[in-house]
């Protein structure tokens, strides 16, 4: 199972090369645009056809179809509702054209949106009103190949409410019926469908095989079924990749995704605000196998159970390369849920900050399955208010090996009836103990657990690993830790070559124990420490003497509840002391910030001078407080980093504040703000922000601006585009990239044009 996914990723990258080709050599076009008078011949575009349905009537095999911006219905006000665009194999559909171009690769489809809308009547109200006369499915599809290409479009307003008895497409698909048919779909956007019964955005109904690429699904609903946005029926086993779903619904299973008795592939996916009452993202039911790869699952809500994925019955699961983060299960199984009569495999995966409800913070296993390189960190199950639960995993004859487990609340591991088995593992500061058996003991062997180990197994240590920083969720291992050579090498599994950075698995010929391989720089050295008790404060100016925040750095710091006899550590560096980090320039000195205080148990303002000599041509006023994040590599945001959401913002990230000249300087006491004063008499000026936890401190401005992630990672793609769609309508911020003072589709547009590694 451990290289399927790999093969499946080389399949999908080389059918992607093909249609490039191919959409390169172009081929006899129709040209369609709204904006055309009725009565044109679709030959160029002064000619064009008015009506899409005419271009598809005489579209052959061999042809492409070239669709001007504006708006498209199947049918006209009042027509059939079971009326739909047909798709048809051979034939190509491309949207995105402005009305003028001359060749494929000059059309902009984010500029010029083209849409394909069920709202026949064009009375379309918010949150579905005054839907009951729209289209069934916009889109149909039937016995096409994957020579059917749809790229470029919108698919909108489709409401498949028909009746109980009608035609099962009636009901499921809103957006697009798929009938023992295998399109190619890319570059569309899938928004607010809406269907009675399965599928929201796309039903693929018995052997339907698409192509989904670098699509997005957004707000769709299987009302009274499953798959919000997607559903897989019968032998249907998409490909999809590189796709967005993000404020998808299901009444049922499958927020985005459901498949029963299929073998869908995902790979490269993100999944935001997904909502279902079982599995807020994705569901496997009955027969087949789910592959998902590189995929990122973050805040998505299962009302019962499942926060994000639950393969169920006889469905089998291969999961590899993904992050589950600050996912939620209001019963059981914050992120993943693996409850099949077939055994499931988890590799190089992490699961942070995932709440369970009552069990299985991260991750619910009954299938007997295998959990490699994997790390757990700060997931929660109460246990029925008995504070334990799995805070990590709830699981049973389960197998994990190589992963660490650290900051978990309701105990790292719960078992069932029948005990774990753990080799090379990490298990330490989780809450109120490591692991729980409640019926056969588990088997330790080559793990390291805090306060050890007295069941069954054997070269077991009880020794503080040395994380790198804990804290912040990073389970790498500094210098000097015990848990380095000290694993059982033979109980990596075949084809498993590195560990969950992507680096070799072994070094030195013996493997580390925990998700991580090799030994990391722990945090910079410190030259000077304060004893803070809990509602202490203390003002820092690492330099002495008077402070002037235009010339001096600073951090005020305050100890909310973080108990007494705490540490506090303030070092001034003059000098590069991550000289190969990026994301951010690095302008003048660097605070570096470590204390004994938990994230979230203090609250430090950080301010840091520059002058014009520091800036070398950047833009004073671009600058912002970044942190360096020892995981990256990188610095980012210093304020994304923040444990508290700040007050109107739903995330640590709050207003940033931009002040030239004067007195008022800008700082607030609002939680998460931060920004940058500049006074340019003194041509000198001081970046600040308001966090909670302790690092290292710079000023900078981004390289790369449409590089929204946090930290920067280097390149543009979905995860910086799900930044900017979840702060949507905001004022300044890091994802208003083109700081017009909110964010908006210029944005996005600025990220999509952007799209790919950062020059």
């Amino acid at each position: 199972m451990f290289n399927a996914t790999m093969m499946i990723r080389l399949a999908v990258i080389g059918t992607a090369a093909l249609l490039a080709a191919a959409a390169a050599r172009g081929g006899p076009v129709i040209f369609v645009d709204a904006a055309a008078p009725p009565g044109g011949d679709g030959t160029g575009w002064d000619t064009a056809y008015h009506d899409l349905q005419d271009a598809l009537a005489q579209a052959t095999p061999g042809k492409e179809i070239w669709v001007a911006t504006g708006l498209y219905t199947p049918a006209p006000p009042g027509g059939d509702r079971d009326i739909s665009f047909q798709l048809k194999t051979g034939v190509a559909l491309y949207g995105g054209f402005a009305g003028d171009e001359q060749f494929l690769n000059e059309r902009d489809w984010i500029a010029n949106p083209t849409i394909l809308s069920g709202d026949l009547n064009g009375d379309d109200g918010p949150q579905f009103q005054y839907h009951a006369d729209n289209s069934y499915n916009v889109l149909k599809a039937g016995g096409t190949d994957d020579t059917a290409l749809l790229d470029g479009f919108v698919i909108t307003a489709g409401y498949a409410d028909g009746p109980d008895d009608g035609p099962l497409n009636w009901r499921r698909g809103a957006g697009m019926w798929n009938q023992t048919a295998s399109p190619t779909i890319i570059r569309c956007a899938f928004r607010w469908n809406w269907a009675d019964n399965h599928g929201g955005a796309i039903y693929n109904h018995t052997s339907s095989n698409p192509t989904i690429f670098d699509s997005v699904f957004q707000s769709n609903v299987g009302f009274l079924g499953s798959g919000g946005a997607i559903y897989n029926y019968s032998s249907s086993d998409p490909i999809i990749a590189d796709c967005l779903f993000v404020g998808n619904e299901s009444d049922m299973n499958g927020g985005a995704v459901y498949s029963y008795d299929a073998d869908p592939t995902i790979i490269g996916c993100t999944f935001s605000d997904n909502t279902a009452e079982a599995a807020g993202a994705v569901m496997q039911y009955y027969y087949g196998l789910i592959t998902i790869a590189d995929s990122t699952f973050v805040g998505n809500f299962g009302s019962a159970i499942a926060g994000a994925v639950f393969a169920s019955y006889d469905a089998g699961a291969d999961i590899s390369g993904c992050q589950f983060l600050e996912n939620v299960a209001e019963i059981d199984g914050g992120a993943l849920i693996l409850a099949s009569y077939t055994s499931g495999a988890v590799t190089n995966c992490t699961f942070l900050g995932n709440d369970g409800g009552r069990f299985a913070g991260g991750l619910l296993d009954t299938a007997q399955s295998v959990i490699v390189n994997c790390a757990f960190s700060g997931n929660i199950a109460d246990g029925l208010g008995q504070d334990l639960g799995g805070g990590a995993a709830l699981a049973d004859g389960t197998t994990f090996i190589n992963c660490s487990f650290s900051r978990n609340t309701g105990a790292a591991l719960e078992t069932a009836e029948s005990g774990t088995v753990l080799r090379n593992c990490i298990l330490w500061e989780n809450t109120p103990q490591q692991i729980q058996d409640m019926h056969d003991p588990s088997t330790v062997c080559y793990s390291d657990i805090q306060g050890g180990w007295s069941g069954p197994g054997y070269k077991n240590i009880d020794a503080d690993p040395l994380f790198v920083q804990p804290g912040a969720d990073d389970l790498r291992l500094a210098f000097g830790s015990p848990c380095v050579n000290k694993g059982d090498t033979s109980a990596v599994p075949d084809g498993v070559d590195t560990d969950l950075a992507g680096n070799p698995r072994v070094i030195d010929g013996v493997v580390d124990m925990g998700a991580y391989e090799g030994e990391y720089e722990p945090l910079p050295p410190a030259d000077a420490d304060y004893d803070f008790d809990e509602g202490d404060a203390g003002f820092f100016i690492p330099e002495g003497g008077e402070y002037d925040p235009v010339n001096t750095p600073c951090i005020a710091i305050m100890n909310i509840d973080a108990g007494d006899d705490s540490t506090v550590i303030v070092t001034q560096h003059e000098e590069d002391v991550h000289p190969e980090a990026e994301g951010f320039t690095e302008s003048a000195s660097v605070l570096a910030l470590d204390t004994t205080m938990q994230d979230g148990g203090h609250v430090s303002v950080v301010s840091i001078a520059f002058e014009a000599a520091d800036l070398d041509g950047i833009d004073p006023l671009t600058l912002d407080l970044t942190y360096f994040d020892e995981e990256s590599g990188n610095w980012a945001l210093a304020v994304s980093r923040n444990t508290h959401d700040s007050p109107g913002f739903d995330s640590p990230i709050g207003d940033r504040i931009v002040v030239v000249g004067g007195d008022e300087w800008g700082l607030t006491g609002q939680y998460g703000d931060y920004g940058v004063f500049w006074d340019p008499d003194e041509k000198r000026g001081f970046a600040w922000a308001q966090v909670d936890y302790g690092t290292d401190f710079a000023a900078g401005a981004p390289l790369c601006p449409p590089d929204c992630a946090q930290p920067p990672d280097g390149a543009v793609r979905v995860e910086d585009l799900v930044f900017v769609l979840q702060s949507w309508g905001r004022g300044p911020g890091p994802f208003d990239v083109n700081d017009d003072g909110i964010v908006n589709m210029f944005d996005l547009v600025h990220v999509l044009n952007a799209w790919g590694a950062c020059p």
